[in-house]
């Protein structure tokens, strides 16, 4: 992905993403839609990606790989950046999607993940997550398999000791991770940001920290489009399709293959039309 365009419009810290897909596109069509004059959508800021481990100098050898370590379960848990503080509601999105969209927006791109031993047992290591049909997603160990590829995690017995780690490992203040966490577990009604589903207080020792960074797949706003993907702005016979066409989704994951493929065949007949040659009278 171009940084350039990232940097624009995704996250000021493009160099912490970590590319989920292939490493060739470069934002040609958007580039090429804007030449022509057309509009862009309102979702630019908007990607579907996962969170995952921040292994500095990681070469991700595979998408297996990628899938092993994407952490699905981030909704049920508690986020926070380098300041110790809760940044967005966790819960918001169909599967971690959001998160890694708002954390990629953090101070140095970087973010953190806290959860505690019932989370573990019933949501990391659980056999509960994942996507469906994709078993390397459904695992029974992942935080043993995140850490086996490198990543930096923290314990404590108490949430104090776990802010301690934090703070003595990454230099994210044991204060407020501490306040963060007890707030949390406290005011789920007045919570800022709020919670809107899954709360689960921090209260089983012992607790964990993972130091992530966002990982993105594809983007999810792209050019305007009218109903049969014809692109505004750009004249006539301009047509496009594809996950990022026309922001159908803007922020919550809801199937870019689906989109693409009905995307594609409605900008085809439209792009076909077009091309179609005049019927020569008898």
């Amino acid at each position: 992905m171009a940084p350039e365009l990232v940097g624009r419009w995704i996250t000021p810290e493009p160099e912490a993403l970590v590319i989920r897909s292939n490493k060739s596109s470069d934002g040609a069509g958007i580039n090429l839609g804007a030449a022509l004059g057309a509009r862009l959508s309102h979702g630019l800021q908007s990607f579907y990606g996962h969170t995952l481990p921040d292994i500095p100098g990681k070469e991700w050898a595979s998408a297996t790989e990628l899938l092993a370590a994407s952490m699905f379960f981030t909704d049920y848990c508690v986020l926070v950046n380098r300041l110790g503080l809760r940044f967005v509601d966790e819960s918001y999105g169909s599967i971690d999607e959001f998160n890694a969209q708002a954390g990629c927006r953090q101070p140095g791109g970087r973010y953190f993940v806290l959860f505690d031993e019932k989370l573990r047992r019933e949501r990391v290591d659980a056999d509960v997550v994942g996507i469906p049909g994709l078993a390397v997603t459904r695992q029974v160990e992942r935080l043993a398999t995140i850490e086996a590829l490198g990543a930096s995690a923290c314990r404590g017995e108490t949430i104090e000791a776990l802010a301690a780690a934090m703070e003595s490992e990454w230099g994210v203040p044991a204060a407020s991770v501490a306040d963060t966490v007890r707030t949390y577990n406290e005011a789920p009604p007045r919570l800022e940001p709020p919670r809107r589903r899954d709360h689960s207080a921090l209260a089983e020792g012992p607790f964990y920290a993972i130091r992530c960074v966002a990982g993105i797949t594809y983007t999810m706003g792209g050019l305007q489009v009218g109903t049969g993907m014809e692109v505004a702005g750009a004249g006539a016979g301009v047509f496009a399709a594809g996950t990022d066409a026309g922001n159908v989704f803007e922020d919550a994951y809801g199937g870019g293959l689906a989109w693409a493929v009905v995307s594609g065949r409605v900008a085809g007949v439209g792009a076909a039309a077009v091309g179609a040659p005049a019927e020569v009278p008898a």
